[in-house]
Parts: structure tokens; sequence; C-alpha cells
């Protein structure tokens, strides 16, 4: 087992990479977003990862990323629960478009992930870090291409590990991206 690619996986995981992106998207955060962004990082990412330490703490996974694919039907769905009063507290709280296109695209990765994991599973690692890229590409410009590389090491260190095939790992980066597409047409600039 390679010591960086598990050094990744941890530093990397979809719910750091979605507060990095909630925090730094467009630059670093002002003092007036605090509001709005505890409540986006509370409700994003901060709900299905709370429930993933409870289920690793309570012996009832082997970790916190759950390997097995059918004991995150669950907690995929709480996190499209989540998501989706994260947009709504976004939208009450004045947020920038950028965070609500971020939670409605993480609602998304959610849901498509919830339906398919009780058969297959989809890297999360890879959708968590392809979606904010994406989104920073298409809504904020050619600069966030620099992060590329973060995604591709993050698809490596998961097939490095064995937790993901390189299938799993392009389907979560397609999903990403797709989400991230989604998001910025639906709810626009």
């Amino acid at each position: 087992m390679s010591a960086p690619a598990r050094w990744i996986t941890i530093l990397l995981n979809p719910a750091v990479a979605a507060v990095l992106a909630f925090l730094f998207l467009q630059g670093y955060p002002e003092p007036d977003h605090v509001h709005w962004s505890i409540w986006a990082i509370l409700l994003g990412p901060g709900v299905p990862a709370l429930y993933a330490v409870v289920v690793r703490l309570t012996g009832r996974a082997a970790s916190v990323f759950l390997p097995d694919t059918r004991k995150r039907v669950l907690p995929l769905g709480l996190a499209v629960f989540s998501c989706c009063v994260g947009l709504w507290v976004l939208a009450a709280r004045s947020a920038p478009v950028y965070a609500v296109q971020l939670m409605a695209a993480y609602a998304l990765v959610a849901f498509v992930t919830m339906i398919v994991s009780g058969w297959w599973g989809i890297s999360l690692h890879a959708a968590g870090v392809t979606l904010p890229w994406c989104l920073g590409v298409v809504t904020l410009g050619t600069v966030y291409i620099y992060v590329l590389p973060v995604v591709v090491v993050v698809g490596w260190a998961r097939i490095t590990l064995r937790e993901h095939s390189p299938a799993q790992v392009a389907a979560g980066g397609l999903l990403g991206m797709a989400a991230a597409l989604v998001g910025s047409a639906f709810i626009g600039s």
C-alpha cells in the first residue's frame, strides 16, 4: 500500500474538498461570508461526514469512507436531504451564486451515487474533487485549470489503494463534471 496515496485519500476526501470549495472557490473568504459558509459546510459535507464517523466509531463500518457501497445508501440519502435544506438556507442568507451552485451540484452527486451504490461504487473522492474544479473553470474562468493535477492525483490514489477501479474513478470524475455543469446551468450566474 502506498503511503502517499493513503494520505492523499485522507486529506482530500470528499468532505474536505467540499469545505475547501465553499471557502476558497472565489478566492480567500471574506469576513461577511461566515454567516452562510458555516451553514454550507454543516449541511453540505458536514451531515454525511458526521454520519460516516459515527458508523465507524460504533464498529458498523471498517472505514469512514464506507467501502461497502450498500452502506453508503443511507448517508447519501441523508446528504441529498441536507443539501436540499442547504440550498434553501443559502438562498435565504443571500449566499453567492457559486455557493448555491455547489450545493445543488453536491445534492445531484449524492442523489446519483445513492441510486447506484446498491450495486456499484462510483468514486466519491473523484466526484468530490472534480466537481469544484469544473465549476471553478466553468463559472470563474480557466485560471482554475491549475487545480487539474489535484483531480488526477486523487484518482491515482484511489486506484493505487485499490479502493476503486479505473472505471469507478472515471465515473466519479464524469459525475462531478456533469453535476457542476448542471448546477451552473440551472442556478445561473
